[in-house]
């Protein structure tokens, strides 16, 4: 009980930052995004991230830095021609900017590092989508029936592969945690959060496009090298697993030809994955 009043009063500051986060992620489940002209969309981009930085308890001299960084992805493809080798370092920057070290340090503030990957990531999604006009992906929030139904047969393929294959590497011996009852609850939040952040954001990009315009085999493998990091890099293991997942990932898209069919194989995997093993 004494924990709470201090994990309240860390979260109460950087609460009205993530409001302006959340109603930017929830205009682009609604697709209002997209009502935008081109040239307001430009300046619409920047102007929400710097609203969400600015609301954040901390000092702000760094805000130009944030500024460049996001106008960087607003106006690619205004001033850049669409071609494979610029689509691809689009894709590039975006995944340098997210993993390094600075842009982490600009939201310094108490629990407000999944700010920045969400606006990045949420900038990135929309840059692709109504300024790149980017056609194929099938993007949407909420998955069709069909697509449950791909997401969840792929998911049940890619099972005993990631379970052979992490015994194989001594990634994890069964049964890893037998709390099981409190892990459901845990697997259950990860099931949401993965649907519509993590999954979504890393099919769009991974599924999305890498795959569609390298191939099924390089997608996963660079889904892989993607994981390294986690946990102490390099974590040869776990990208290994998460390769293997990225396979199946990959199937459920093509199957479907939506990014959707992924996001619930992903999910679903994330979801086993916290039940198993007790922890993300």
């Amino acid at each position: 009980m004494d924990a709470l009043p201090s994990i309240i009063q860390k979260i109460l500051p950087v609460v009205p930052a993530y409001a302006v986060e959340f109603a930017a992620y929830l205009a682009l489940a609604a697709g209002l995004w997209a009502k935008l002209p081109a040239r307001w969309l430009t300046l619409a981009l920047p102007a929400v991230a710097l609203l969400s930085y600015a609301l954040l308890p901390q000092t702000h001299q760094l805000w130009w830095q944030l500024l460049g960084l996001v106008l960087i992805p607003s106006l690619w493809f205004a001033v850049l021609p669409r071609n494979r080798w610029l689509d691809l370092a689009f894709v590039a920057v975006m995944a340098v900017v997210l993993l390094s070290p600075g842009f982490n340090a600009l939201y310094s503030a108490p629990k407000a590092d999944a700010l920045g990957k969400a606006m990045w990531v949420r900038t990135g999604m929309i840059v692709v989508l109504y300024l790149g006009k980017e056609a194929g992906l099938n993007f949407g929030f909420w998955p069709t029936r069909e697509e449950w139904r791909i997401g969840a047969r792929e998911f049940l393929y890619l099972l005993p592969v990631i379970g052979l294959v992490g015994m194989l590497i001594s990634y994890w011996k069964l049964p890893v945690n037998p709390d099981w009852a409190k892990n459901v609850l845990s697997g259950l939040g990860m099931f949401i959060g993965s649907l519509w952040f993590v999954a979504l954001w890393e099919e769009f990009f991974f599924r999305g496009l890498l795959q569609r315009w390298l191939g099924l085999p390089v997608a996963a493998v660079l889904f892989g090298l993607a994981h390294l990091p986690f946990r102490g890099f390099p974590n040869w293991k776990f990208a290994l697993l998460a390769m293997c997942a990225g396979i199946f990932y990959g199937r459920a898209f093509r199957a479907a030809g939506s990014v959707r069919a992924g996001m619930v194989t992903h999910a679903l995997t994330n979801a086993t994955w916290v039940f198993v093993m007790g922890k993300v």
